[in-house]
């Protein structure tokens, strides 16, 4: 498996595997391909994930990965990796909304957060003001000591 930013011809195929996912699509375009990160093996898309940089924080979003990938590592690679990245790209805070995942997100260190102690940008953001519902756990994670290696 390789972790990797998504080509333009990949870009299609993102979206359409994070709307298989159940997770919002409304708010991406071509243009955010940059903020992805994808996972392949044997030249196929097996997972993707994003972050959004508002200021010193990121919110992460869109971690998809395909239905027969996963329970193989596939996400936590994902995160891993776009976590690297962030801390490279000089963030000090990530954020995030989810309905179905939170224990996944809590085993690998992230931890409730009020969505009120979120920075006004990431408030104001398409995802938090109105696409993830309103019962949708928030989690954050400090990016102090991550490795500086991302894909």
């Amino acid at each position: 498996m390789t972790v990797r930013p998504p080509t333009a011809a990949e870009w299609p195929a993102v979206v359409a595997l994070v709307e298989r996912a159940g997770l919002p699509t409304s708010d991406l375009a071509p243009s955010h391909a940059p903020r992805f990160l994808i996972a392949a093996r044997d030249g196929r898309l097996i997972g993707c994930v994003a972050v959004e940089r508002y200021g010193a924080w990121g919110l992460l979003r869109s971690l998809a990965v395909a239905v027969g990938e996963r329970g193989r590592g596939t996400g936590g690679a994902l995160l891993e990796a776009a976590e690297a990245r962030a801390h490279t790209d000089g963030l000090t805070h990530l954020a995030l909304l989810t309905t179905t995942a939170a224990g996944f997100f809590r085993s690998r260190g992230w931890l409730p957060l009020d969505r009120g102690d979120l920075p006004e940008a990431v408030r104001q953001s398409s995802e938090v003001a109105g696409i993830c519902p309103a019962s949708a756990v928030c989690l954050g994670r400090r990016l102090e000591g991550k490795p500086a290696s991302p894909p």
